[in-house]
Formats: C-alpha cells, structure tokens, sequence
C-alpha cells in the first residue's frame, strides 16, 4: 500500500516539476518573479496590472491542486497528494491573492468529490492554512520571493504536519484516522518539502535561461545597432546606406529578409523582396494600417492574391513598423520573419524598437548636420562682416603709398592678397600656428601702414610651438579685437602676440595697452552672447568651447595696465603636431 503511495506522489510531483518548467517561460510569471517590469506605469494601473497577475497565478496553482486531487491515490478515505505544493507555493510567488485563490480551489474541489470522507473537512481546512501559510511568509520576506532551499523544506515540512495533526483531530472514528496517517504520514511529510524544494529550482533555472536569451538578443541588439550607427549617420547617397543597413540586419538577426519603403517604392531590399512590385495607387495592406496606427503591425494570416505582398505572406510573417526620419515622405521598415519561429511579441517588440532607434539615430544625425549648417553660418558672417569694412581701410591705405612709395604698395598689395586668401579657406580647416601668425602677421602689416607710428604690433613665439594644428581664423579675430577696441584707443597703441609652451599645453595670449574690456562684455562672452560687435571674440570662444572644451575657453584679464585675452590648448585633446617637412 505505501509503494502505491509513494509512487502516486511522485507522479504528482513529476507533473508539477513539468508545470513549473512551463509557466516560469510566460511574461506575467517573470514580472511576479522579478518584481520588476512596471517602471513606467502609473500606480494605478501598476496595481491593477499587478492584481490581474495574482490572480491568473492563483488559477493555475488552483488547477494544479485539482489534478493533484484527481490522480491522488485513495487510502481509507483520504487522497495523498502533493496540492500542498499548489496551494502553498501560490502564496510563496502572489501573496494572499494567489495563495488563497488556488487553496479556494483546491478545497472546494477536495470536497466535492469525497465530501463523504471521514478526512474530508480536515483536509480542506489544511488546504486553506497552507494557502494562508504561504502568503504568511511572502509578507514575512517582504515580498521578495528569494526563498532558500531550507525555508522552502522546513515551511512545507510545517504544513504537512500541521496537516496530519488535523487529519488526527478532525476525523472520526480516530482508530480510522491513525490508520490513514499510518499510510499517508511519512510519505507527505518527506516527499512534498522535496517537491516544494525542486518546484521552486525548476521555476529558477527557467527564468534564469529566458534570462540569458534575453541577455543574449540584447547583446546582439547592442551589436546591430553599434553596426548601423555609421550608416544611419553619414551623409550621401541614402539608398547605399539603407541597404548597407539591410545587410547587418539580416546578418544578425534571425529574419529572412528586410526592406525600406519610402512613400510607393523600395529605398532598398534584400534578395526575398525581388519579385515584389509596388504602385502608388496599390500599396500592401500592411503599410496602410502602419501609416494609419503609426506603429509596428503584423500580417499573420494569408493576404489576397491581389496584394503585393500576397507571396510572401504565404510563407513569412510579415511585420512593418513607420521609420519617419530618412527624407520627408512616409517611410517603413518591412521584415519577414519565418512563421514557425515567430514571436508575436518579442518579434513585434524587436521590430518596433529598431524602428524607433533608427528614427532617434537619423533625427539625430539631422540636428547636427543642421547644427553644423548655423556653425558655417556664422563663422561666414564673421568672415563677412570682416572683409568689407577691412578692405575699404587697406585699399585707401594702398592707394595712397601708390603715389608716394610704389614699392612698399606693392608689399601692401601681397599682404592684402594673403589676408584675404587665409580668410576664404574653408572655416572648418586646420592650419599650424605658424600659418595662423602668417595670416596675422599679413593683417597687421596693413594696420601699421594705415595708423604708422601710432601702432606697435611685437609677436613672441616659440619656434616648437608653431607646428601645433589650429582652425583657420581663430587668432586674427583676437588680434583685430585688441587693435580696434584696445590699442588704437591710446595715441601710441601696442600689442603683443605670445605663443608658448607650458608642459603638454600651448598657450596662446594677444595682450594690449588699451583702456581694458568691459565687465559686461567679458560677462556676456562667458554666457555666449555678442556685445558691443565684438562677434569675433564670440565665435572664436565657441570655436575653442566646441573643439578643446572649458580649458581652452577665452580669459580676459587685467595685469599692470594691459589687457590679456588668452587660452590654453591641450595637445592631449585636441590639437596635435605634425612633423617639420
């Protein structure tokens, strides 16, 4: 008779290992696990999501009790089972919700089918406390659900016990009772904490491998998207890149073939959509309800004949999700997917956030092209607003050393044809400092023919510090600022140029011996604004911002009556030395 018992049980507890191995694959049971999962919901909805949990976890636990019940082998009036397990574990994983709810269930069934037993009503009642047992522990852990193997035995081994003690106090004649403890006692009281022990490692390793898979497509997202990235960012020919972008994703991804749609047409595709056509008055299906939903959707099922996805719907699942960002117009990303491993919601999720970061990526990409764009702009209106007013000076300059000194207009003449070649090169190339001081060097040989004596202009500069690479116009407009707003406000006005190193850094300072910058200017180019028109002085700290960071950023000092505007370049950062030729 106990053989039989034992083997009853242990089927039951087969069947429960197979149960655990099942539900720890669905969502719901992960989140209850995890408790995690519900970041961005509000409260509300996070309990009322939370509570559908519980309960769709306190039916299965419940219909695991029932069947504990059915295949349970029946011994002078009671049934060994292992529905200690179900009900118990219930509370253990939901709380009161699921723990009550599956031992509900499992006593209700327990009753109507052996109501007539004399262990009938003690079994129910131990079914009920062992719900109640287990939800008593879920608070007592609070609420995390890391139970170790110890607790999970020695809480069952309790129930049971407790569970045979009612059996003895509840059942009449007690002579029958102790023969049907004599059978079931030992057999419970040791197989089911093993039972209990096993449910629980079982639900573990499951939710551990959904997590390494998980792991395992995140790190291969992680790659895809690291691949695309400098496709998405480029510039040029649109179609190479979407198509280049087609590539990795088919690559990487377990997807039998991809596509750009743009508007009516394909942008790019792999081989699978060669034999599609598309007409701008005859989309897919698919694409209509994208555009309408502005969200990834799914074509499941076969698609008539007449659409122009109809043969691949045969044989693929064919998921399509909005990508708004690759030119103005409508864009989508199609991908197939075979449909005996297709998932509806890791596929559609996967699908729609690639989707969703190539949009990030490629609006991205935009705001800094466009970024760029109002960078040249303004750096054009320096060069602008420079030119005009500076040659109007130099040509009346130049045309009066014409009478009087030919020779030296014609050194005015190459200084002014340098200055303004330096001055139209692209804004956005690198120069040495040593072309950077020919520039000028050019510049201030024209305002010393113009002001003469009235102008002293000295340049310091270390001789290893002039291979330093430096963006061109970046040290004329300082020079310019201290002449016109410092020097030239005094009647003999000087100014020094200092390049120079200091460890792995270069300094640069234009100092003059005007009547200082003013607090608000100084304050105002901190902030980035433009005052006073000294918009050279605006860019040129931009510039530095943007390239060399704070460190490089324009100081404006005052030191024993000389104005210092000055800035420090680390070589470490951003500027580096080429090789003397």
């Amino acid at each position: 008779m106990k053989d039989d018992v034992f083997f009853s049980m242990i089927f039951s507890i087969c069947l429960l290992m197979a149960l655990a191995y099942i539900i720890g694959k669905w969502d719901f049971m992960k989140k209850i696990l995890r408790q995690r999962g519900w970041g961005k919901m509000d409260p509300e909805q996070r309990r009322a999501e939370t509570l559908e949990h519980q309960i769709q976890l306190g039916l299965i636990m419940g219909l695991f009790c029932v069947v504990s019940n059915t295949i349970g082998f029946l011994v002078d009036g009671s049934i060994p089972n292992s529905r200690v397990i179900g009900a118990m574990s219930a509370g253990l994983l939901g709380g009161p919700v699921s723990g009550f709810l599956a031992a509900g269930i499992g006593a209700v069934h327990r009753y109507l089918g052996e109501p007539d037993r004399i262990s009938t009503t003690a079994c129910c009642l131990a079914t009920l406390l062992q719900g109640g047992l287990g939800s008593l522990i879920w608070y007592g852990h609070k609420k995390r659900i890391d139970y170790s193997s110890g607790l999970l035995f020695l809480a069952t081994m309790l129930a049971e016990c407790v569970h045979m003690g009612l059996i003895y106090l509840l059942s009449f004649p007690r002579v029958e009772a102790l023969a049907i403890l004599n059978i079931i006692a030992v057999p419970m009281v040791l197989i089911n904490p093993v039972g209990m022990v096993l449910f629980f490692a079982v639900i573990r390793d499951a939710i551990r491998q959904a997590d390494r898979e998980e792991a395992a497509g995140v790190s291969r997202s992680l790659r895809l998207t690291e691949r695309c990235v400098p496709y998405l960012q480029a510039c040029g020919d649109a179609e190479a890149n979407a198509a280049a972008i087609l590539k990795i994703i088919v690559e990487e991804e377990e997807c039998e073939g991809a596509a750009f749609v743009r508007d009516d047409h394909f942008l790019a595709r792999t081989e699978a959509f060669q034999g599609v056509t598309l007409m701008s008055d005859h989309l897919p299906d698919i694409l209509n309800r994208c555009r309408i939903q502005n969200d990834v959707v799914a074509e499941i099922r076969s698609v008539p004949d007449t659409d122009p996805f109809a043969a691949l719907a045969e044989n693929y699942v064919v998921l399509a999700a909005p990508v708004p960002a690759f030119a103005p117009g409508m864009d989508y990303l199609v991908v197939l997917v075979r449909k005996s491993i297709y998932s509806s919601e890791a596929d559609q999720s996967y699908v729609s956030g690639l989707a969703r970061f190539f949009t990030i990526q490629l609006t991205l990409s935009q705001l800094e092209e466009q970024k760029n764009l109002l960078r040249k702009a303004e750096l054009q209106t320096l060069q602008s607003q420079i030119n005009p007013h500076f040659l109007f000076n130099a040509l009346n300059t130049i045309s009066f050393f014409c009478r009087e000194k030919p020779e030296r207009a014609r050194e005015l003449l190459m200084d002014l044809s340098t200055y303004f070649r330096n001055t139209l090169q692209d804004v956005d190339s690198m120069v040495t400092l040593g072309e950077e001081l020919a520039h000028v060097q050019a510049y201030v040989s024209l305002e010393q023919a113009r002001f003469e004596d009235r102008l002293r202009v000295t340049v310091e500069a270390e001789e290893a510090e002039l291979c330093v690479l430096v963006p061109n116009l970046i040290l004329q407009p300082l020079v310019e600022n201290a002449i016109r707003h410092g020097a030239m406000t005094q009647s003999v006005g000087r100014v020094i140029i200092r390049v120079r190193g200091e460890g792995e850094d270069t300094v640069i300072e234009v100092r003059d011996n005007g009547g200082g910058v003013p607090e608000h200017v100084v304050c105002a180019l901190t902030r980035g604004e433009s005052v006073g028109g000294r918009i050279g002085l605006l860019n040129v700290q931009k510039r530095l911002l943007q390239i060399w960071g704070e460190s490089a950023g324009l100081a404006v000092t005052r030191e024993d009556g000389w104005t210092c505007v000055r800035t420090r370049i680390a070589h470490t950062v951003g500027a580096c030395r080429v090789q003397a030729g």
